[in-house]
């Protein structure tokens, strides 16, 4: 069974690529990746890879570890 993305992080994914106006493929080019995996996120609201994170955090300029504990990928502080 494929794990899950927070719908919360879905909802941020689309937001993100929303302003700045990309579609899968200019977000997946500016971070380095192919589009594919951003469609299975954006889609089917699945999990993304720790790669798939880190071309995240690279095509919007953010902190790698908030777009690791914004998918789930990591606990975040207020989760026990």
């Amino acid at each position: 069974m494929t794990k899950k993305a927070s719908p919360k992080f879905v909802h941020w994914l689309k937001k993100m690529m929303e302003e700045k106006g990309w579609g899968l493929r200019e977000t997946a080019r500016r971070g380095g990746l192919t589009h594919t995996p951003l469609s299975y996120v954006v889609t089917n609201g699945e999990m993304p890879s720790f790669e798939t994170c880190g071309g995240l955090s690279k095509a919007f300029d953010v902190p790698l570890e908030s777009v690791l504990v914004g998918s789930g990928f990591l606990p975040g502080v207020d989760d026990d």
